[in-house]
């Protein structure tokens, strides 16, 4: 048994299946890594615009929903097999996008994952899936993903 020698490196351990899984795993960890650190990059630069620091949007996101606890909703949406409900709507979560939008071309910043996300957004409110919950983007992708296999 392979378990002792692995809990010398850490204590969280997952055996993830085949050879090459734990290769995929690390993937998609680098892509909501990447993801959640140029959202924070573009958060950071919309607050310095708008007159508040680094350091002060980091320690207010910091005690917030986002970024640090997304995966806590999230992992008992996946449990129950459904990402329809919370976290809000699709329609608040654009309404606000738009906002952010606007502020920043009032202030003359270029927020370009925002504006993927406004659009991303868009696109999952189309057939009447307004009123889903927010997480309702997990199918978006999953639509996306499927429809080019």
């Amino acid at each position: 048994d392979i378990l002792p020698v692995l809990e010398t490196f850490g204590d969280k351990i997952h055996y993830l299946g085949e050879s090459g899984s734990g290769q995929l795993l690390k993937l998609c960890h680098q892509l909501a890594f990447m993801a959640t650190l140029t959202g924070l990059s573009e958060a950071i630069a919309f607050g310095e615009r708008n007159g508040q620091s680094a350091e002060t949007v980091l320690k207010v996101l910091g005690d917030c929903v986002s970024p640090r606890h997304v995966i806590d909703f999230m992992l008992p949406m996946a449990q129950n097999g459904s990402f329809d409900q919370g976290g809000g709507t699709l329609k608040i979560f654009h309404k606000d996008l738009a906002a952010v939008l606007d502020s920043a071309a009032d202030t003359g910043i270029s927020l370009p994952l925002t504006e993927t996300i406004y659009d991303y957004f868009d696109q999952a409110m189309t057939g009447g899936r307004e009123s889903t919950g927010s997480f309702g983007v997990v199918q978006l992708a999953r639509d996306e993903f499927y429809k080019n296999r």
